[in-house]
């Protein structure tokens, strides 16, 4: 996590409003919060000048980070026998940008032996819970994704085989963690350099292989479709002299391949959003882990397909323009330094146009449907093989395909990645129009090979392109598909998100129970009580904020505050969501860099059976999110916190914590 030493202690340690002691004693007392604003004070009218990025007080007692315009590039340096090249320094490397030569800040290397050890996380008071995740402040980490969504039944077995065996054979020392993809992201299996734990992720149920709901046939129209059934009774059709033909009418053949086509985009474009969305929601989780990470993500199907069907009467219909969601998730990869190793679980690949059972008279009786069905499958082939290269060189990471060693792969990506040099600069273009700045790194010194992320699109953090906003909006998707960066990241049993460091206390507040529930709750129709109240107090990180300046001395911040609340089955039962939009003189600033922002909610939850919040905050202006899983379980018997009475007028900024 990316922490100034002084602010650590203070998020994982200092009071937080009131909080349950470590050891209740036998008679629970009534505990009263400090006092909390229940709104910020309101941002500058539309009247006033647009606000600009802020430069903090001299005197803070830390600085706001300046995230947008820094680019911080990994580069992986090889000789000839593809082993990594140690020594260099700052002085070797130039950097273009754009095409215009960069002055770099900094090269530091890194390599298996430089990298620190995690430090132990200090234990919290009952109640408190924090994103904040040990990691190693220097060196890779690395992530395996066992992608469900996008492989095959029948390749799944052979990966869990190939992974055990890189498990038990794997250098000691590595850090790995485990994610699965289904229609959603899985969280398997923290970071670790403990093969059993590793080997018990693998084995649990969460990991088995299943059959995707979205998988179909790879080739519509192929051998066993309806359409080629079809197709094949036709050709095979006695001729009636006089008399009707048996043959299938051309155009109802037609319709009836277009309609294979189109429902086979229909489930391409779903899995295709679906796993930009677990991308989205990975890169978001590892933002707050400071350094390199090599994502070895294993699948069956790279589902990008951006090419038109020209062999169908409508050939853009099955063609899904989702390039700016797919430019958005690599941004945001890069700007989280994760570079992505796709492998291809399928080992080396054929078209399936000759074998067995693509066979039959089909062929026999249209000597053009082998060719027809032969070029595609290539087509997809190539496709797929595409995808997998450019997520890897948009990232600077390696694609493995064609191999069915995929332990050794996974071996490869680990050492490939585990020394580079890290870059940064600071661009000397700062026109953010969204147009792609392409990178160029060289040495000086001849014969070396580089891998690096190869370019970015200039877009400020938080801004979608334009054509981006369209495709969500105009998407023939489910609604439910169509979620924004705060709903993705408060689905249950997903990553939570680290771009914000938060802490939040809960704790029970009121009476024990109510039959209503609690003000700006918004819980379904058919959520029943009785409720109990809980306290959210949240404690925000300043440094991961962005403040902007709104007049002379004045800041300016906008964030939304979030819970929501699940039951055992994930069912949605209640929530509740408010957006501040505040302004502070330099002396709040001051007060929050040594407290954090402070905030507080009370939302309700029945008070009978198993429930868990999803707590979050996010940057508006920066769209940074930081969220907390909690189980009430854990929180329910604790002191009850009772909260201050309700600010009747607009708070002033003498409200803000001090």
């Amino acid at each position: 996590m990316k922490l100034s030493p002084a602010f650590l202690p203070f998020l994982l340690a200092a009071p937080l409003f009131a909080q349950a002691p470590a050891q209740p004693p036998a008679q629970t007392p009534v505990q009263t919060a400090a006092p909390v604003p229940t709104a910020l004070p309101a941002a500058p009218s539309s009247s006033e000048k647009p606000a600009t990025p802020a430069t903090p007080p001299a005197d803070a007692a830390n600085t706001i980070q300046a995230r947008s315009n820094l680019v911080v590039l990994d580069v992986i340096v090889t000789d000839k026998s593809h082993n990594p090249v140690h020594g260099l320094k700052l002085s070797d490397f130039q950097v273009r940008d754009g095409g215009v030569p960069q002055s770099l800040k900094s090269a530091d290397e890194h390599t298996p032996q430089t990298a620190k050890a995690a430090e132990p996380l200090p234990v919290v008071p009952p109640g408190v819970f924090t994103n904040f995740e040990s990691a190693p402040a220097d060196g890779p980490l690395n992530i395996l994704l066992l992608d469900r969504l996008n492989t095959p039944l029948a390749s799944q077995p052979f990966l869990h085989d190939q992974l055990v065996s890189f498990v038990r054979n794997m250098k000691p020392g590595t850090r790995v963690a485990i994610f699965g993809l289904n229609t959603h992201l899985l969280y398997l299996q923290g970071f670790t350099s403990d093969p059993k734990v590793l080997l018990a992720a693998l084995e649990s149920k969460r990991a088995t292989a299943r059959q995707s709901p979205l998988l179909g046939e790879a080739n519509p129209g192929g051998a066993g479709s309806l359409s080629a059934s079809m197709e094949q009774a036709s050709a095979t059709a006695p001729k009636i002299a006089g008399g009707p033909s048996s043959a299938v009418p051309p155009g109802v053949l037609a319709d009836v391949q277009q309609f294979e086509v189109q429902a086979q985009s229909s489930q391409t474009q779903l899995r295709v959003r679906y796993t930009l969305e677990a991308m989205n929601d990975l890169a978001r989780y590892l933002s707050g882990l400071s350094g390199r990470k090599n994502l070895i993500w294993f699948s069956g199907s790279f589902p990008l397909s951006i090419l038109p069907d020209g062999d169908q009467p409508k050939p853009f219909a099955a063609a899904a323009d989702l390039q700016d969601l797919f430019r958005d998730t690599t941004n945001l990869l890069a700007r989280s330094q994760v570079a992505v190793y796709p492998v291809d679980v399928r080992g080396i690949q054929t078209p399936t146009t000759g074998d067995v059972s693509e066979s039959g008279s089909r062929y026999s009786n249209s000597p053009t449907a082998f060719a027809k069905d032969t070029a595609k499958a290539v087509a997809s082939i190539s496709d797929e093989q595409t995808t997998m290269r450019q997520m890897a060189s948009d990232t600077g990471g390696q694609a493995f395909i064609n191999t069915n060693g995929l332990a050794d792969a996974v071996t490869q990506a680990i050492a490939s990645g585990s020394s580079y040099y890290t870059l940064a600069y600071t661009p000397t273009n700062t026109d953010y129009d969204g147009s792609f700045r392409k990178i160029q790194v060289s040495l000086e010194r001849q014969g070396l090979q580089l891998s690096y992320r190869r370019g970015y699109y200039a877009d400020l953090p938080g801004v979608k392109s334009q054509q981006g906003r369209k495709q969500l909006t105009a998407s023939p998707l489910a609604p439910n598909t169509q979620l924004s960066s705060i709903r993705a990241a408060m689905k249950p049993g997903t990553p939570v998100p680290s771009q914000i460091l938060i802490k939040a206390f809960v704790g029970p507040a009121g009476p024990p129970t109510d039959e209503t529930v609690t003000e700006n709750n918004n819980p379904p129709v058919d959520t029943k009580g009785p409720f109990r109240k809980y306290s959210v107090n949240y404690a925000v990180a300043p440094q991961d904020l962005k403040l902007t300046v709104a007049a002379p001395g004045v800041y300016a911040t906008n964030l939304e505050f979030v819970v929501f609340v699940y039951d055992q089955n994930h069912a949605l039962v209640n929530t509740i969501g408010q957006s501040i939009r505040a302004r502070l003189t330099a002396e709040n600033v001051r007060s929050i860099f040594k407290s954090g922002l402070q905030y507080q909610q009370v939302v309700s939850v029945p008070a009978h059976g198993e429930y868990f919040l999803r707590i979050a905050v996010r940057d508006l202006t920066a769209d940074r999110i930081g969220a907390v899983e909690v189980p009430i379980d854990s929180v329910k018997d604790l002191p009850v916190v009772e909260s201050p009475p309700p600010v009747r007028k607009a708070p002033t900024l003498t409200d803000l914590p001090k």
